[in-house]
């Protein structure tokens, strides 16, 4: 990808002229930035020289669907890579159908409807797409490809709802699944915890990103953690943050023995801060984003590296020798999802050539056919030697076996597992497991989603107060009981038919995020044949006795809901049946043949107690007092980025907005308070706002506007002091009779009021 201009006068004066003084930020500016027009590089960057046969045939174009400038942007290089190794070894091996495969890389333009880059790919001559980068525009996109006649495979979305319901699948992944993530780790953990100290009451602490992804895998996680016997915080930060000092004082309060990390690049400052403020690195686990060759320097700037010795990486990042052979082409670059692309790539380099040869009729039909089922082959020369010879394939690749299902999710996947030691990434091993008997499994990943979803509405309505983490905690059932005497229901704090329904009333526009987490329990329940209803999103009577008929077979009180002790009994009952057990398969990629293999770890014997035999009847009143006296929420005003349009005031701070891509944060389902400076007050300090969209770094843009943001929906009798931004910094608040001011710099005119929010104006800025 091509980088943005970086000019260094502007990024200084960006950098002093913050919008509160003295602000501090990242100093780790490694995230590659967009441009707008299609890029064609991928198909030679980062690629080693090879002596290319003459193609010349019809070949295929693929389409890479790059996210927005500043988000998601640092990771994404990791596909931009994989993918240029794949058309690089496909072209090398004769190309598909004689012809070349290209790459084109089509970046989306901040604030754009994310379709939009589908359809510019296929107008661009794309014949097939590889994204979208994250999950929460994923099935958007995807219904735009069916309608476009083309497919897609995902390298990085990871959502479990995002591939199912299909007419035809026109969007298959190589991503890991969050709930197969969280299951395994859960036996991962367990067995770490039974090597370590058997029969230890461990406690867990989960510290990750308050975005779809990061709740998706800390809620999940905890889910599993609790149905397996152990205790679990979640510590969530926005993720935008760039200062993870109060972060670490929250997790180092927890005292925990083990912590896991959810991050995405803001993972190596979070290290940093966790091991400045005392614990320890080798108790922790990093997920995938944690495989950047240069962490250890990140986590340690300016210091000795091996200050982070004994930090486990994790994640679904292929086999030791691919890492090798992206290591050796870069030792700087990033690699996360670096596999998965490859393998899109590879998958639908054979599939077309399939589809060719008359083997099947469709490229869906193709991918799962040359997947799954047939002869094995681990390289693209292989696999299409085999191919042309009349052979059934089943192309194993470096992110694991593959074996695409009808639903377009893998039933393979490849866990890398390493270590740091001396600020290297060593100890690499890879093994690989076999998800396809794991459904009881995934209903603490249903059940967690949708509280978590729950608890989202309720602090968006101002009626939960408590973290965001999937449990059902008293703190959680209090909430819940106070939304429902607001309502005029009775306050029972119990998920029910009626409170859904005042719920997604209340939500109005966003109540789609709450049908999405439903429409997954009724699609979890429909596959373990309890349910057979619309899968529709609404909660209803036919669902709670789907519920309930699960419970019985379980032997567990039928509470109707998928409490603490329905989910502690699936996880036993799946412990017995074998259900989440790994298994080691020997990596024949080729040339990848010297990996070293480590068995999975292994699965947790059932506890030799029963589950629990009782539970609080949903009746039961919760364990805390509702607070009824909360200000109401009126979700038909305008979303706060929609009031910032509407306010020409505030123009020039929209436009640093949209520029840093913020528009899609506030769109979420969490109440923010923005200060946003004035026109005026940028023009008296001597801000260029054309010079700074044009020339600075949008993830640099968007560490200053973190500055200018606070959780929550903040009324200014209440704003506290100190005041801590989404950055992580914190300055203080003064408020007399006639002023209000954060560090000094006055609130002026009159606030709005928005559905997810309340815009204050900011009168001056630091000079320049």
């Amino acid at each position: 990808m091509r980088r943005s201009k970086s000019n260094r006068a502007v990024v200084a004066l960006i950098a002093t002229a913050v919008i509160f003084a003295g602000c501090s930020g990242s100093d780790d500016d490694t995230s590659p930035t967009t441009e707008g027009s299609p890029d064609t590089t991928a198909t030679t960057e980062a690629v080693p020289e090879t002596t290319e046969p003459a193609l010349s045939g019809d070949g295929l174009e693929i389409g890479l669907l790059a996210p927005s400038p500043g988000l998601l942007a640092g990771l994404f290089q990791g596909q931009e890579r994989g993918s240029a190794f794949a058309a690089a070894d496909v072209d090398e091996a004769g190309g598909v159908l004689d012809g070349p495969l290209t790459v084109t890389s089509y970046p989306s333009e901040p604030g754009a409807d994310p379709i939009d880059n589908v359809g510019a790919a296929v107008d661009g001559g794309a014949q097939a797409l590889i994204g979208p980068a994250g999950s929460s525009s994923a099935i958007e996109v995807r219904d735009e490809v069916a309608s476009l006649g083309s497919i897609a495979c995902s390298a990085s979305a990871t959502l479990p709802r995002i591939t199912r319901d299909q007419e035809q699948m026109s969007l298959f992944r190589t991503a890991l699944p969050d709930d197969i993530t969280t299951t395994y780790l859960t036996a991962a953990i367990t067995a770490r915890r039974d090597a370590e100290a058997p029969g230890a009451a461990w406690k867990v602490a989960i510290v990750g990103r308050a975005d779809e992804y990061g709740l998706s895998i800390s809620s999940g996680l905890a889910a599993t953690l609790e149905a397996a016997g152990m205790a679990s915080t979640v510590i969530g930060y926005n993720a935008r943050r760039v200062n993870f000092q109060s972060t670490a004082q929250q997790v180092a309060a927890v005292a925990p023995d083990l912590t896991v990390l959810v991050t995405y690049e803001e993972g190596g400052n979070l290290l940093s801060s966790l091991t400045s403020a005392g614990l320890n690195p080798a108790a922790m686990i990093g997920l995938d984003a944690f495989f950047a060759l240069r962490i250890a320097d990140i986590a340690t700037p300016g210091g000795d590296a091996a200050a982070v010795d004994g930090f486990t990486l994790l994640g679904s990042m292929g086999n030791k020798a691919f890492l090798e052979r992206l290591v050796e082409d870069d030792s700087n670059a990033q690699v996360a999802n670096a596999p998965q692309a490859y393998d899109c790539a590879i998958t639908l380099a054979l599939a077309t050539a399939a589809v060719d040869a008359g083997t099947s009729d469709t490229i869906a039909d193709a991918v799962r056919s040359v997947t799954d089922g047939g002869v094995t082959c681990t390289t693209y020369a292989d696999c299409l030697d085999k191919l042309n010879a009349g052979e059934d394939i089943d192309y194993d690749g470096v992110s694991g076996q593959l074996a695409i299902d009808e639903n377009g999710d893998p039933t393979f996947a490849r866990i890398t597992t390493a270590v740091l030691r001396g600020g290297v990434v060593s100890d690499i091993s890879s093994s690989d497991i076999n998800i396809a008997d794991i459904r009881r499994q995934q209903a603490a990943y249903a059940a967690a989603a949708q509280t978590t979803k729950i608890q989202q509405a309720l602090t968006f309505l101002g009626f939960y107060t408590g973290p965001i983490n999937g449990l059902d905690t008293p703190e959680f059932r209090a909430a819940l009981a106070a939304f429902q005497t607001s309502v005029g229901l009775p306050p029972t704090g119990v998920f029910d038919q009626a409170t859904d329904a005042a719920l997604r009333a209340a939500l109005g526009p966003y109540a789609d995020a709450l049908a999405a987490t439903t429409a997954d329990i009724q699609r979890l329940l429909t596959d373990l044949g309890f349910y057979t209803g619309p899968i529709d999103g609404i909660w209803t009577e036919e669902l709670t006795t789907a519920i309930r008929a699960l419970q019985a077979e379980l032997g567990v009180p039928q509470t109707g809901v998928l409490d603490a002790a329905t989910l502690r009994a699936i996880y036993v009952a799946g412990q017995e049946s074998g259900a989440t057990t790994t298994t080691t398969a020997p990596d024949t990629t080729a040339p990848e043949t010297t990996v070293p293999e480590t068995t999975a770890p292994p699965t947790t014997a059932p506890p030799t107690t029963a589950p629990p035999t009782t539970a609080p009847p949903t009746t039961a009143p919760p364990t805390t007092t509702p607070d009824t006296t909360l200000p109401p929420v009126d979700p038909t005003l305008p979303t706060l980025i929609e009031a910032l349009r509407g306010a020409p005031q505030y123009s020039d701070y929209l436009r640093l907005l949209e520029a840093a891509a913020f528009p899609d944060d506030f769109d979420q389902l969490q109440p923010y308070t923005l200060f946003a400076p004035t026109n005026d007050a940028f023009a008296e300090a001597g801000y260029d706002i054309d010079a700074i969209i044009a020339d600075v770094d949008p993830t640099l843009l968007f560490q200053v506007l973190t500055d200018a943001a606070a959780l929550g929906r903040l009324e200014l009798g209440d704003l506290p002091d100190p005041i801590e931004m989404l950055s992580g910094n914190s300055f203080a608040v003064t408020n007399d009779a006639t002023t209000v001011t954060i560090d000094g710099l006055p609130i002026v005119g009159t606030p709005i009021r928005a559905a997810n929010g309340i815009i204050y104006g900011l009168g001056a800025l630091a000079p320049r």
